[in-house]
């Protein structure tokens, strides 16, 4: 009821118009970059358009998510974790890093399966869900990899530009220890916390 549209603050039909306008911004800014991106490379040959493919999946995947995905359990933790995964690519699509987007996917996913679990949501995750979700995670995180070996990205200069993420994740956890070790906070507000702490 505190929320924007259910209090009345905003109503329905400026909500939509709203989110379609800044949906039509974020898909031409992608387009930009495209197109920034071919001029930069002085090519002949028709660049492809990855950073435009790149928006619209991760529009698609908000969509699947907030219309069904997050009614599906562990589907819907994997989705979001996706969601950022792809998200962070849009800037420089032709990146031989994947790093980072599989740093983003392993963390989302994580601390969307606790805070899940902590904030008792439902549907109830089952270990048939959980084990599932693990399942898809392990092939996506596999696949990247893959990319990046192909592509002999596994080398001692790139894995240094793990550090920066890897000291604001040890942050993150020492932060996280805190809020479990609080008394004062019910479950559901322990998961709430670390979960919008941990997409921030």
């Amino acid at each position: 009821p505190r929320r924007p549209i259910p209090s009345g603050r905003i109503n329905v039909r400026t909500a939509v118009l709203v989110a379609f306008s800044l949906l039509m911004m974020s898909l031409l800014s992608a387009a930009a970059l495209d197109v920034v991106r071919g001029l930069q490379e002085h090519s002949t040959t028709v660049v492809m358009p990855w950073s435009f493919i790149l928006a619209v999946c991760t529009a698609a995947l908000i969509v699947f998510y907030n219309g069904t995905a997050k009614h599906l359990g562990g589907i819907g933790l994997l989705t979001l974790g996706m969601i950022y995964a792809v998200h962070c690519l849009i800037g420089r699509p032709t990146t031989p890093l994947l790093f980072l987007s599989m740093f983003l996917l392993c963390h989302i996913f994580l601390v969307s399966l606790v805070s899940y679990r902590l904030a008792n949501k439902r549907p109830r995750l089952a270990w048939r869900d959980i084990i599932i979700s693990f399942g898809f995670f392990a092939l996506f995180i596999a696949l990247a990899a893959w990319i990046m070996q192909f592509r002999g990205t596994f080398n001692q200069p790139f894995i240094q530009m793990l550090i920066g993420p890897s000291c604001a994740l040890l942050l993150y956890i020492a932060w996280a220890i805190n809020v479990l070790r609080d008394r004062k906070l019910t479950p559901r507000k322990k998961g709430d916390r670390l979960m919008l702490m941990g997409i921030f």
